[in-house]
């Protein structure tokens, strides 16, 4: 039989076709992560319409879309779920197909594995295989047997956390994954911390870092596509041409001498956020991770603190609550997670190396050396090697690992618990299901002498606080809902405390404050003044707050807080302005309530009772805002009147205040938790606690030159809040 004639091609449609792909193609490379399914299904429809050499004019500008974009992109996605024959040949087609047939299997072979019991996380990177679909090492982890494996995937995966973003806040779940060059950076007179694994470090690395000289980012992605690079891609019909570029750059950048690379975590298309990376090192004609080996155990070498993904470090930016400088951590921070990595004595659980301290154009820097057996987090995720982590399976898995941890905290050998930092994206895992809280500089011990103190992020920081936070937080796990999850959070944490003999209670029907309060009333206080006690605690940031408040403060001019003399005639002018306040407010209010609590105040005042009065302040200032027709000029007044008590309590009273009022709740809580054998202890420090704060009030309450001499001294103001029943 004669062969039936081919269709001819539209030539309309090939000239709007080429229109169609000149239009796209003029965009910028990076734009091209922008093409929606619109542009595409203009393509598309014209594409089917014309000749085989029109059609494969399609195939690279499809190739460069999903190479410049993340794999959940919208266009990406469509491209692969309705353009894969446009958009491969089908000798590619052909090569694919085994690949997905592999993933498939993989896919079920990790189903299996999960359902036997494994962890999905450590499933995942088990069965992680560097091939076309997973071109890029993106990671490394410690399987079973200790030994450090790497995990390979895509560039880009998600880090996730369910919090809201806003129009003034929000962060980038969308991740990349970069392999960058380094240099040296100098520092001067820096300040070294050495742990007992700092001669693990290979001899040249060390000597830089005993030099004082960081290793930080340089300006080069290894993993980084040029314009070229993603042109060269797009052309080529081989399925293994991505493979190949990886490998084909990565030794071309190993060549020569040994030279340090960075493993490095950023926000995609942003600069802001990325600190951390683990060391590589060139060897064998490819780059490959520093390990280290300890006790039988191999373990990456990360630091932290290294730079920005464009190289070095940038300007300052706000970051929880406070201003540090991009690519960098704060001194506090490097000294804080050099002692709290040496908590955890696990054999397999990070470990401190040490952390270098130094001051950068008057900032107070630090860089912290560490080793980790992981990279793998239970936040990640959009990627072969990660879970996808927001089914109620998934929440039923991390619960009881976030309750853990909080109970493993509080009673380490050294009692802690983290700083807003509890959520998933900081809980590492590896081995046989090993998992720790990373981001050590966030773990506050019980006694550390800084805390309590103010944050303006973070309100009052004490431990209870920060307890708080922790129960609060844990609606940031992703897929997350409360009335469904509660009741398997609340078991968690019953069995979790139950493993440390401790009947917490907390049944179904609590509210997130009532849980808050049976944790801190039942063990978490009892551990917080054993701590303290063990250690000699002094609330050094409650005495650094108190000292810089009575002398940098812009409030002491307001009270006149210079001279003894210029003290008590700004007080005596005050008590005048005050009353002719109160009389105001008694005329003008038709409260009568209000009128009597005015009055009030003004007798514990005139009573001498200073003290009781700035504690009661607000009292008078509900009564004023209760008062609607004062002209702006009597608004003025009162408004004056009262902020000089205002300015009295802030500087002399508050910081004092809420200790004392953080230590009693301590004291009496602890009294419910603790053994009985510590009970008359606890008695007697609320007892000697009682006492300093009639002292302190007596002290208030008492002549001002005297409240003058022993608040601008600094050993008077410590004897205040040192207590004998914390050794002092």
């Amino acid at each position: 039989m004669p062969e039936e004639p081919q269709p001819k091609p539209d030539l309309t449609a090939s000239l709007e076709l080429q229109d169609r792909l000149e239009r796209i193609n003029n965009r910028r490379v990076d734009d091209l992560a922008y093409v929606d399914e619109y542009d595409l299904r203009e393509v598309s429809s014209r594409a089917y319409r014309v000749g085989e050499s029109d059609r494969a004019k399609v195939r690279p500008v499809l190739k460069k879309i999903m190479y410049v974009s993340v794999p959940w992109a919208r266009g990406a996605k469509y491209i692969r779920e309705q353009l894969y024959d446009l958009a491969y040949s089908p000798q590619e087609i052909s090569v694919l197909s085994e690949e997905a047939q592999k993933s498939v299997q993989r896919e079920q072979q990790i189903s299996a594995e999960v359902s036997a019991g494994a962890s999905p996380w450590l499933a995942r990177v088990h069965h992680s295989e560097h091939g076309i679909r997973n071109p890029y090492m993106v990671g490394f982890f410690q399987d079973e047997t200790g030994q450090i494996k790497p995990v390979y995937g895509q560039r880009y995966f998600r880090s996730q956390r369910q919090i809201e973003n806003t129009f003034f806040a929000g962060r980038t779940e969308v991740k990349e994954v970069n392999l960058l060059d380094t240099q040296f950076y100098p520092t001067r007179n820096a300040e070294i911390l050495r742990g007992k694994n700092w001669d693990l470090l290979p001899n040249d690395l060390k000597a830089h870092f005993d030099n004082g000289e960081l290793l930080i980012t340089g300006r080069n992605d290894v993993y980084k596509l040029s314009d070229s690079d993603i042109d060269d891609l797009a052309t080529s019909d081989d399925p293994r041409a991505i493979v190949n570029h990886v490998e084909s750059k990565t030794k071309q950048a190993a060549a020569g001498s040994k030279k340090y690379f960075l493993l490095y975590y950023s926000d995609y298309r942003s600069d802001e956020t990325g600190r951390t990376g683990v060391v590589m090192v060139s060897e064998n004609g490819g780059i490959e991770p520093l390990t280290v080996q300890v006790d039988g155990k191999q373990f990456v070498v990360e630091v932290k603190g290294c730079g920005m993904k464009s190289g070095g470090f940038g300007k300052m930016h706000f970051r929880t609550g406070r201003d540090i400088i991009t690519g960098g951590a704060e001194r506090e921070q490097a000294e804080n997670e050099f002692h709290r990595l040496q908590d955890d004595k696990r054999d397999d659980a990070p470990k401190a190396v040490g952390s270098i301290l130094f001051s950068n154009n008057g900032y107070e820097q630090g860089y912290i050396i560490r080793l980790t057996p992981s990279t793998v987090r239970a936040a990640y995720s959009d990627n072969e090697c990660y879970p996808q982590i927001e089914s109620p399976d998934m929440v039923e898995r991390i619960l009881p690992m976030y309750s853990q941890q909080l109970v493993d905290q509080i009673y380490s050998t050294t009692p802690k618990i983290l700083d807003r930092s509890s959520h998933t994206e900081n809980l590492l895992i590896w081995g046989n299901g090993e998992f720790s809280f990373t981001d050590y500089s966030d773990h506050v011990s019980f006694a550390d002498k800084y805390f309590p103190h103010e944050e303006n992020h973070g309100g009052y920081m004490t431990p209870k606080q920060m307890l708080k936070y922790y129960i609060e937080m844990v609606k940031e796990v992703p897929g997350y809902v409360a009335d469904r999850d509660r009741v398997f959070f609340y078991d968690a944490l019953n069995r979790a405390f139950q493993e440390k003999g401790v009947a917490l209670g907390v049944e179904i029907t609590d509210e997130p404050e009532q849980v808050i309060q049976k944790i801190w009333e039942r063990t978490m206080a009892y551990q917080v003044f054993n701590a303290r006690k063990q250690n000699g605690y002094v609330a050094e940031g409650v005495l650094k707050e108190a000292q810089d408040l009575v002398t940098d403060s812009f409030a002491v001019k307001d009270i006149s807080f210079e001279t003894p003399e210029a003290f008590g005639e700004r007080f005596n002018k005050g008590q005048l302005d005050m009353q002719t306040a109160i009389d105001l407010i008694k005329a003008r209010s038709t409260n009568e309530a209000d009128k009597t609590v005015v009055d009030e105040w003004m007798s514990l005042l005139r009573g001498g009772d200073l003290y009781g009065a700035v504690s009661n302040l607000n009292d008078v200032f509900n009564a004023y805002r209760n008062i609607k027709d004062l002209s702006e000029e009597e608004q003025s007044s009162v408004y004056k009147a009262i902020s000089y008590f205002s300015s009295f309590d802030y500087v002399l009273v508050n910081s004092y205040q809420k200790y004392f009022e953080h230590e009693l709740d301590a004291i009496r809580s602890a009294q419910q938790g603790a053994p009985e054998q510590e009970r008359t202890t606890l008695q007697n420090a609320e007892h000697e606690l009682n006492q300093k704060i009639q002292s302190f009030k007596a002290l208030i309450n008492g002549d001002l030159g005297v409240v003058m001499q022993t608040l601008k001294d600094p050993q008077k103001t410590r004897e205040l809040i040192s207590f004998g029943f914390y050794g002092n």
